[in-house]
């Protein structure tokens, strides 16, 4: 059984799951749903999921009432439910003519949903991780937007990140056609145009291309054939289709 399958659960059994540095688990009692979670760093990188026999502690929880017609649960990632501005830990310049495709690591989202005989009801979202938020852009102007704040190195080579599996590979090509460096210190990723994809045991986004024109304006688009889709599976969809007022909602610091 995959980590994102569809699973059928027992009444009045607890079951628990660990992604990231999320522990949570979910118990059933007739039209009640209890699901409880707690968050915990350094864990092992890997996904576990599996039926324990007590309730455990320290943990937070929250009950859901909802009388549905079926016992299958899936776990689904998805993108986290806000833009995610993510910060250069070093200074990174590109030259003028010159294009390179780098990796950033953004924290799955997670869904837990009841699977119906036609549909799916969600009963829980959760971020695999505690994220920090933020106000990317002007503090004193409605111009900024509401977003998570996440430092990373950016990678140039897939092979070697430092991968965790609840985590999301999103690629990032920066293409510059000026006549200027490009100093690149911050990019707001709206989250809600990108997909999940599993592939080869990664989860991966559309590209986002990031193209300098001559002029200096910024051009942002989305590239969905940025992987061989035939040898991946789709897990979630984009929140929103894809328009180009998200340049008015992207900004570089």
């Amino acid at each position: 059984m995959k980590y994102w399958d569809i699973i059928n659960i027992r009444n009045n059994e607890y079951y628990r799951w660990q992604i990231n540095d999320l522990n949570f688990w979910l118990y059933r009692d007739n039209s009640e749903w209890i699901i409880g979670y707690k968050y915990k760093k350094n864990q092992k990188n890997e996904l576990i999921y599996n039926r324990i026999d007590k309730k455990p502690k320290n943990a937070e929880w929250v009950q859901i009432l909802a009388n549905t017609d079926s016992n299958n649960i899936q776990i689904a990632p998805g993108q986290p439910d806000l833009p995610i501005m993510i910060k250069s830990k070093r200074y990174l310049y590109i030259m003028p003519g010159n294009s390179i495709t780098y990796y950033i690591k953004i924290p799955v989202y997670i869904h837990i949903n009841s699977m119906q005989k036609n549909n799916s009801l969600n009963l829980f979202s959760i971020n695999s991780k505690k994220i920090s938020k933020t106000w990317f852009g002007d503090p004193t102007s409605k111009k900024g937007i509401l977003s998570y704040s996440s430092e990373a190195i950016l990678e140039k080579d897939l092979l070697k990140i430092d991968y965790n599996y609840g985590m999301i590979i999103c690629p990032l090509k920066i293409i510059n056609k000026s006549n200027n460096k490009f100093n690149f210190s911050a990019l707001n990723i709206q989250t809600q145009f990108l997909s999940v994809y599993e592939m080869n045991d990664f989860l991966m986004s559309e590209t986002i291309v990031y193209n300098i024109k001559k002029n200096s304006k910024i051009d942002i688009n989305i590239k969905n054939n940025s992987f061989n889709k035939k040898d991946s599976t789709l897990l979630s969809k984009p929140r929103e289709k894809f328009n180009k007022n998200m340049l008015e909602k992207i900004l570089l610091l």
